[in-house]
Parts: C-alpha cells; sequence; structure tokens
C-alpha cells in the first residue's frame, strides 16, 4: 500500500511537470498541409525600399474582385520569432489559416497582410537577452526599419486598393504581439483596433493609446514574456480609462488556439472604426 501511494504521488509529479512544459512550449497551430493551402489563397510579394536600403517579404489577401463593391478593411498579422526568415512562407500559421478561410471571409471580408521579419531580426530593434523577456523602453530604441516598412507598405495599399482607411486593424503573436503594441504607440492615429497575444510593451506610453479598442490575451504560465508585463500595461490602460479588454488564459506562451476560440474576438474588432 505504501509504495502505492509512493507511486501515484511520484506519477502525480510526472504528468504536473509535463502539462506546465507543454502549456509553456510553442504550440504548432498549423499542419503542412494548411499553410500550404494558405500559400495558395494568397499572393507574394517584396517591398523595396531604398531608402531604409531594406526588402520586405509579404504576403496579401485579396478578396474577389467582384465581391468588392465598396472600400473594406486591411488586418495586419506581424508573426512570432519562429516566422522569421527570407521564403515569404514561414509566417503563415493558424491565424492567418482562419483570417483568410473562406467562412472567415464571407462574415469580414477584408485584406489581410502578413510580412515576413528576416532572420536575425525583430519587429521591435532591441537586444532580447536571457529569458524570460521583459517590457522595454521605447525611447531607448529607434523605430525598428521592418516596422518602419510596414507602415510604409500599409500606405502604398492604401493608394493602390479599395481599403478602407477608418478600418484598418493590426493583430500579432509573441514578438509580433511585442511589435503590434510598438506599432500602434508610435502610429496610434493609423488603427482603429488592435488584438495582442503575450507581448511586451512599454506601459509609459499606455497615454497615446488609452482611447485606442484593445483586446489583449496573455497566458498565466508564460515563461518567455511573463504575465507582468500584460499585467503593467493593462494598469496603466485603466487608470487612463482605456476601453482595453483584458483576459488571461490558463496557458503559457503558445495561446493562439484557445486565444482564437474566443467568440467575440472578430465581432468587436470589426465594429470598430476611427471615427466611433
Amino acid at each position: 500500500m505504501k509504495y502505492k501511494v509512493v507511486f501515484i504521488i511520484f506519477l502525480v509529479i510526472i504528468v504536473g511537470i509535463l502539462l506546465f512544459s507543454y502549456r509553456n512550449r510553442m504550440v504548432a497551430s498549423i499542419s503542412v498541409k494548411q499553410r500550404s493551402e494558405v500559400a495558395g489563397r494568397t499572393t507574394t510579394h517584396v517591398f523595396d525600399s531604398d531608402k531604409l536600403s531594406a526588402s520586405l517579404p509579404y504576403r496579401l489577401y485579396s478578396p474577389a474582385v467582384s465581391e468588392i463593391s465598396r472600400k473594406i478593411p486591411l488586418i495586419l498579422y506581424l508573426h512570432g520569432a519562429g516566422g522569421r526568415g527570407d521564403d515569404n512562407y514561414r509566417q503563415l500559421n493558424g491565424i492567418v489559416d482562419l483570417l483568410t478561410s473562406d467562412s472567415f471571409q464571407k462574415k469580414y471580408p477584408s485584406y489581410v497582410l502578413v510580412p515576413q521579419c528576416p532572420h536575425g531580426h525583430q519587429w521591435v530593434d532591441m537586444k532580447c537577452g536571457k529569458r524570460p523577456l521583459r517590457n522595454y523602453d521605447q525611447d531607448a530604441i529607434q523605430e525598428g526599419v521592418y516596422l518602419q516598412m510596414v507602415m510604409k507598405l500599409i500606405g502604398r495599399l492604401k493608394d493602390n486598393l479599395p481599403v478602407d482607411s477608418s478600418r484598418l486593424y493590426v493583430m500579432g503573436f509573441s514578438m509580433g504581439a511585442t511589435g503590434t503594441w510598438d506599432i500602434i504607440t508610435r502610429h496610434p492615429e493609423e488603427f482603429a483596433a488592435a488584438v495582442i497575444l503575450n507581448g511586451r510593451s512599454d506601459p509609459t506610453k499606455a497615454h497615446k493609446i488609452k482611447n485606442l479598442p484593445i483586446m489583449v490575451f496573455h497566458g498565466k504560465f508564460d515563461r518567455v514574456s511573463p504575465i507582468n508585463n500584460a499585467r503593467q500595461m493593462i494598469e496603466e490602460l485603466k487608470t487612463l480609462g482605456s476601453p482595453v479588454e483584458y483576459k488571461e488564459l490558463f496557458w503559457g506562451h503558445g495561446i493562439t488556439r484557445i486565444a482564437m476560440r474566443e467568440q467575440t474576438i472578430f465581432p468587436r474588432l470589426f465594429s470598430h472604426n476611427k471615427k466611433n
């Protein structure tokens, strides 16, 4: 009997360790087949900037021309560290699959812009250091080259496509969530709303986005970007009377699948424009 109790306790400990580890690892959110299907729904492009001496690969989903009878929203999605490269392919993930799916586009016709940050770079140019990664001082760094290029690219798309400038939305996960916090605090006038999943920010910039509708999700057990990163920004925003919506998920860093199950995300996102 004594050995059975010891065995059960040991088993519980092992299961607990495995579960905690699983909650914190980057859970794959898309299969090879799904990624190939997403690639087939999007077109490949490269945006070059002589001024910045850089190139930005990107994918663009465009609804069928016959379906565009008016200007429609544009969703910018910023990928995490795992999507970096120059293949214009690795940045396609489960969220992009959802945003470009027929069922989603039937409800929310929109352009979907998915740029790819190159290897060795980040959306926000700062040293990562050792994990866990903490919030940062935005004043200590310049705007990242590739976020600058994203903003210039959006300007070009607005000039050449029937994009509703009052309904530009931005979403990001992990490194892309940090990029989302950075881009909305540097360009708060450009976006109508944002969805942010497990990112870092500079809470002292909360006043710049106090009126912007933002939905924030963060894993309670995140060991990459600890929950306090989100809590610090949320506290500042709420002190300023921000309409920010915040939810802590009982998970680690890989929260994309769980977060996207929230039924209210997209009805709320698409209800916002820069006029309301």
